[in-house]
């Protein structure tokens, strides 16, 4: 259930606090539950050119298929 449905009201304030308290905790069990990158690692490149600029755009693929880093 929302809270705006139970009728209480969180400020930028309230959310920007319990960011500061939980964040960390949080980031650090979802680093945890990531598994590990693969010893297999590929890289996906592709030029795209954008009202007369050309871009490179890459990403970093294990062999399971997750993204290690994407560049863009």
């Amino acid at each position: 259930m929302l809270l705006l449905e139970r009728g209480v009201t969180v400020t930028y304030e309230t959310i920007r606090c319990w960011c500061g308290k939980f964040g960390a905790a949080c980031a650090q069990c979802a680093k945890a539950a990531r598994r590990k990158p693969g010893s297999t690692w590929h890289l996906d490149e592709m030029f795209v050119t954008l009202r007369g600029d050309a871009y490179l755009l890459w990403r970093a693929v294990d062999e399971h298929g997750a993204e290690l880093d994407v560049h863009g």
